[in-house]
């Protein structure tokens, strides 16, 4: 079943990732656990190679390879660079600047921001939510829905690769016109950007002024959103959401609009 992400559900992850996330400045890998939420937050300075795992007891570890790994509230550490936290529920993780890599393998959600750096993050089976931040990430689905949160301004050459989920590459923040083909071609995002939305993405969302946004041959969901918007679903049972302006949406037979005008 295709799991349909709402605007107002992928801006309160998106908030989830830009805030709350701070512990103390140490010059470590920092991480805790409050109400089953387990907090990984990077220290400044350090290209972090993070794998979220699960014990053979079912508990989360956390490992950094890249840095020291220091426990807070509800973990303890098994290595220099590794911790287990016990009922977890939530993953949440800054990786600060530089080049980091961010791996999950578990499935649970995760939302993580990647800051400075040409970041590699990859999903893991729950669903996870990735902002890059400035830099060429990549960015590698699982099998759950993951998003693709794009920064308000063009924030470097991105690729997102969705993987077998219902995947959805977010541009809603932004304030420029939008051209993303979910073709695996990297000609997507701003005007320059470059970004390469794979075809295994399904799902793309629009900014606020007039974006060209382009399916594939799978169901895909487009949202225009504030702009007068050209909409194309190509193959697929696709829902067209033209939202605010004068949209233009491409269609056939098994597709669906919303609010297009022509």
């Amino acid at each position: 079943m295709r799991k349909i992400w709402s605007l107002a559900a992928i801006a309160m992850i998106a908030g989830g990732v830009q805030a709350g996330l701070a512990l103390p400045a140490y010059a470590d890998t920092g991480v805790s656990v409050s109400s089953a939420n387990l907090r990984v937050t990077a220290a400044d300075g350090k290209a972090n190679e993070i794998t979220i795992s699960f014990s053979a007891q079912g508990d989360v570890v956390v490992t950094d390879t890249g840095d020291v790994v220091r426990p807070g509230s509800g973990c303890l550490r098994q290595t220099p660079n590794s911790v287990v936290c016990p009922g977890v529920q939530v993953i949440q993780a800054d990786l600060k600047d530089l080049d980091d890599t961010f791996t999950n393998t578990t499935g649970i959600g995760a939302r993580v921001k990647g800051g400075t750096g040409e970041d590699t993050m990859t999903a893991g089976s729950g669903g996870d939510t990735f902002t890059g931040g400035p830099g060429d990430d990549v960015f590698t689905g699982g099998a759950g829905s993951d998003n693709m949160v794009a920064d308000r301004a063009p924030d470097g050459t991105d690729v997102f690769s969705g993987g077998p989920g219902a995947d959805t590459a977010v541009y809603n923040d932004r304030i420029v016109p939008q051209t993303v083909s979910l073709d695996g071609v990297a000609n997507d995002g701003s005007t320059g950007e470059n970004d390469n939305m794979r075809a295994d993405v399904e799902n793309v969302f629009g900014g606020a002024l007039g974006d060209t946004l382009t399916g594939n041959g799978l169901a895909n969901e487009i949202r225009g959103g504030r702009g007068d918007d050209t909409l194309t679903g190509r193959g697929g049972a696709d829902v067209l959401s033209g939202g605010g302006g004068t949209d233009t949406c491409n269609s056939d037979a098994a597709d669906t609009e919303f609010g297009c005008e022509i």
